[in-house]
């Protein structure tokens, strides 16, 4: 069976400080309205780990997936795949993946939820956000 966690690393696309925004609140916004835009196509991911330098900032539960409109590829023009944003996890520490083994992240990589909890433990306190109600 498919995992359906998936590490992604953006090391092109954010720093330390502005991958934490986005994870807490950016997603959310107007400027996102939870619509996670990314170049690789992992149907089946459910979790998305957000990495930036081989650390973990938190990570995404993804209700679904759809194909990029034409507003998305605007906003990024390298869009394959919009993941839609229920609910996202900031992490209090970064994580470095590398010590739990996840190395090579260029292209997403899947792990499993034991490792999941293993990263979540070494995080620290793990804060959820949801989109506000309007």
């Amino acid at each position: 069976m498919k995992s359906t966690i998936h590490v992604f690393g953006h090391d092109d696309t954010f720093d330390s400080d502005s991958i934490r925004q986005y994870i807490e609140s950016d997603i959310f916004d107007d400027g996102y309205d939870r619509r996670y835009r990314h170049n690789l196509k992992n149907n089946d991911a459910k979790i998305i780990v957000l990495s930036h330098a081989g650390e973990a900032y938190g990570h995404f539960e993804i209700t679904g997936w759809e194909e990029p409109t034409d507003d998305d590829i605007e906003a990024w023009p390298k869009t394959k795949r919009v993941y839609i944003v229920s609910k996202s996890h900031s992490y209090e520490m970064p994580v470095n993946l590398q010590d739990l083994g996840i190395t090579q992240i260029r292209f997403g990589k899947p792990i499993d939820a034991d490792t999941l909890r293993k990263i979540q433990k070494r995080a620290g306190k793990v804060t959820m956000h949801q989109p506000a109600v309007v």
